[in-house]
This record gives C-alpha cells, structure tokens and sequence, in this order.
C-alpha cells in the first residue's frame, strides 16, 4: 500500500517513461546468471538429468543464488522495456484491494501446481521461472521507488547487514535454534501471516494510507519471516543423503505412494523457492519500512 506521494512518483515516472537503467546492471547478471546454471548443471544432476543427493544444502543454495541474480534481471528488464506499465492500468481498473486478492488467489494456485509437479524436472524449472517473473514483476514498483528516492543502496545494505547477522548468530548458536524451531509453530506462523496481511488490507479499505502502521504492518511480517527463513534451512539441514536416496527412488516411482516422502527428495527448486520467497519479502519489506520512513 503506496503513499500519495509515492503514487504521484509512480505515476510521473511511468508517464513519462523515465526508466534509466545502465547496460551493467542488465548484461552482467545476465552472464553471472548462466555461470550459475552450468554450475547447477554440473552438481545437481547426474547424467540422465535426475536430480543427485550430494551436497543438498550447497546445491539448494545455488539454485537460490540463481533465482535471486533472474529476479534481478526480470526486474530490469519489466523496466527497462516498459512492461510495468501495464499493471497500473489493471490496479485503477479493479481497485488495489480486488488486485491483492486476485494475487494471492493466481500465486495460491500456481504455488499448488509447482509442488504437485515436483519429480518432473522440465515442469518445476518452468513454474520456478513463472514464479520468480511474477515476484519481480511487483518489486519492479518498489524498485522504482526506492531509486527515485536514493533509498535502493541503502535497503540492500541494510538487509545483507542483517542477514549477515543472522547467519553469524545461526552459526555459532546452530544447536539450540535448530532445537527450538518447531513445526508447529512453523503452521502457526503461516497462519499469523494471513491474518496479518487481511487486517492490513481492511485497515486501508477503511482508513486509507497510514505511515506508523505501514511501518508496524512490515515489522511484524519480517520477524514472523525471519522465523520461517531458518524453519526452512531447517527442512534442509535435516535431509540426509539415505533418506534422499530412498525418497528419490520411490518418488519418482510414484509420486502418490504413502512410502513417498517428498520431505526428503531433493527437488531443489521447490526447495530453493521457499528460502527466495523469504529472501524477497524481507527485502521487500525493509524497503516498505525505508519508503515510509521517508515519507
């Protein structure tokens, strides 16, 4: 939810197509990108291009790497060829309220095909690509914003900071978070998000923009996400390199037998997606916090 004035920039700068975006920002991500998929190419498969169980964790992890340097060059590129323009025409037609909740209900159902399709490698990387398009479709907004206002320095700092922090903390005290992250707090807290994200959204039918609690609204989601960013390491530190085997036989077996777990197979885009969706909304909510702040 934009501010008066953020809007007002919005509206300026994609009227009068004011998109400045340098050829390094573009081309070279573009090129570290392919170094990272021969890179996953070589250590996520073998040679008949299944999925393999060595260095789960590193893998993943590549393949996370890989999504964020594509969401940044989708952004640049939604913006550099002028295609963010389109989803301000869809917002006024329907109300920013109707577009949220058509959002969610497009990204619920393509989030339930991405993990109904999780032994078919082609289908997975495609969905992964849908889905990563459609999150750096919305920062492209965001993205804009924070340039316009000298602020996109200062978020990514910020959150590599913290981050960073975080993982010092998770690598010195690993052995009493991981005992105290507990599954069941992991549903609660899922559930915590929606409640928050509806009450946000009847706050701003009803009372419109309001700054603190915009700023409250973003708190609150990057410490419940904090949380599900190291449940989610969690799932993956706790695969072992056995029980991915024995998941990866089976499930590709049958996907729908009781004996598939598919906890432990080593879909690693399904796997990474779930620690860039957290990666993405820390970033984006850290650039609400700065944006309001500005304000």
């Amino acid at each position: 939810m934009y501010s008066d004035k953020e809007k007002s920039q919005l509206h300026k700068i994609l009227k009068n197509n004011e998109f400045n975006i340098s050829v390094s920002e573009f081309y070279l991500p573009c090129g570290l990108f392919i170094i990272l998929c021969i890179l996953i190419y070589n250590n996520s498969f073998d040679n008949n291009m299944v999925y393999i169980c060595d260095n789960i964790l590193q893998n993943t992890f590549l393949y996370v790497f890989a999504s964020l340097v594509l969401f940044h060059i989708l952004t640049m590129f939604f913006i550099k060829y002028k295609f963010i323009r389109y989803m301000e025409g869809l917002i006024v037609s329907i109300g920013p309220v109707a577009f949220i909740l058509l959002f969610i209900l497009a990204l619920t159902f393509l989030i339930y095909l991405f993990h109904l399709y999780q032994t078919d490698v082609g289908v997975s990387h495609g969905l992964l690509i849908i889905l990563i398009s459609v999150f750096s479709y919305l920062f492209s907004y965001i993205f804009l914003l924070l340039r316009i206002n000298n602020l996109y320095s200062t978020v990514l700092n910020s959150l590599i900071l913290g981050l960073i922090l975080i993982g010092v903390v998770f690598y010195f005290k690993s052995d009493f978070i991981l005992e105290h992250l507990n599954d069941n707090h992991y549903l609660l807290l899922l559930y915590i998000v929606l409640f928050v994200i509806l009450a946000h959204i009847i706050f701003y039918s009803i009372y419109g923009y309001n700054k603190k609690h915009r700023i409250i609204y973003s708190l609150i989601i990057m410490i419940i996400f904090i949380y599900i960013l190291l449940m989610d390491t969690k799932k993956i530190l706790m695969i072992t390199k056995p029980n991915c085997k024995k998941a990866l036989n089976i499930c590709n077996r049958d996907i729908t037998s009781h004996s598939c777990n598919l906890l432990n197979y080593p879909s690693y885009p399904q796997k990474s997606f779930e620690i860039f969706h957290d990666l993405i909304i820390l970033l984006q909510e850290t650039a609400n916090i700065y944006l309001a702040a500005n304000n």
